[in-house]
């Protein structure tokens, strides 16, 4: 499992100081006027390792809520990912959220969930969670 405190943590220095990480959002559309799709991608480089999420936000007004998230954290100083291998290794963990907002079937979101995926992810039902190991 990745370790979602240490990585957001803002005391952990990075190389360009402060413990900030950068965003980018990659592609941002208002579904003609009924809902948003966004994707965006942050990446933090710490002394430690570094982290990525790549993160895809659905809202379709009066049908759903979906969050995607794909995690990915490199640490530096980890033991190899098998006694029989020095090999570095890549954890990549995804975590698809949804749920149904038509009337009568959805659930009862605050109108803050309904704009902000960081406030939605702690509310959404999770419906497929998975970690991997990627050994290069």
């Amino acid at each position: 499992m990745i370790s979602h405190g240490a990585c957001a943590s803002p005391h952990i220095p990075t190389p360009w100081g402060g413990g900030a990480a950068g965003q980018v959002d990659l592609y941002e559309s208002e579904l003609d006027d009924n809902g948003v799709a966004r994707m965006s991608v942050k990446v933090r480089v710490m002394p430690s390792g570094w982290y990525a999420l790549l993160r895809f936000w659905l809202r379709v007004d009066g049908v759903l809520l979906r969050l995607r998230d794909t995690r990915f954290h490199c640490p530096f100083d980890a033991p190899a990912a098998s006694a029989a291998s020095s090999a570095p290794y890549v954890l990549r963990e995804i975590c698809d959220r949804e749920d149904s907002l038509a009337p009568g079937k959805g659930v009862r979101l605050p109108p803050a969930a309904l704009s902000d995926p960081n406030v939605a992810e702690k509310m959404l039902t999770a419906r497929n969670e998975r970690t991997e190991m990627l050994v290069l």
